[in-house]
């Protein structure tokens, strides 16, 4: 017969279960006080990640087999702490971003001029200023700009760097450094996802 259908493994049974229980107790508050660690300010959320989350991952993966609830629970906790960590990440780092940009035009810049204003006293042909001086003459003009589409894999502008530098930059490049900024943060967390909580998750 199977062991637990002798009487010493129903002796154990409830010895088991209450242990399974404490274990699983055990294993959510660690890692509600792991991600609970994440909004701290100034805490580096990679190292979490690695060393408390991602080095334990079996445990999660325990806890989703007996206790689905449960591990819900902490993948909800999860995801409410990481959402708001991520917009404030990258709500701060576009906002100090656009300190750096290199203005080329105002609002105070005409895109369009009336042609009687550019036509000459005495003459109906339109004349237009050439003079790069001229307040609002380069509104159009590329100048850098495009050198962007050579550097579209470079890594993000470094905020304390620039500054330092006293850098700056057009408005394409700050855009660029956003997006590739974006696009490295999600394929790190994606990554993360399927390594911590499984490849079945959604």
């Amino acid at each position: 017969c199977k062991p637990c259908d002798t009487q010493a493994g129903k002796d154990l049974i409830p010895e088991m279960m209450a242990l399974k229980t404490r274990a699983i107790l055990r294993i959510k508050e660690f890692f509600v006080n792991a991600i609970t660690a994440m909004r701290k300010n100034k805490t580096n959320v990679n190292v979490i990640q690695q060393q408390s989350l991602l080095r334990y991952a079996k445990l999660y993966h325990f806890l989703n087999k007996e206790a689905p609830t449960t591990a819900q629970e902490v993948k909800t906790g999860y995801i409410e702490v990481m959402s708001k960590l991520v917009h404030t990440l990258f709500k701060n780092y576009y906002t100090a971003l656009m300190k750096l940009e290199k203005v080329v035009t105002t609002k105070q810049d005409l895109l369009v001029i009336e042609e009687d204003s550019l036509k000459s006293i005495f003459s109906t042909k339109i004349v237009f200023s050439k003079d790069k001086n001229v307040k609002g003459s380069e509104t159009f003009f590329i100048d850098t700009r495009d050198h962007v589409l050579e550097r579209v894999e470079t890594e993000p502008v470094l905020i304390h760097v620039a500054v330092a530098e006293n850098h700056k930059f057009c408005f394409e490049a700050l855009f660029r450094s956003v997006l590739k900024h974006l696009v490295d943060a999600a394929s790190n967390e994606f990554l993360f996802l399927l390594d911590f909580f499984g490849k079945q998750t959604s």
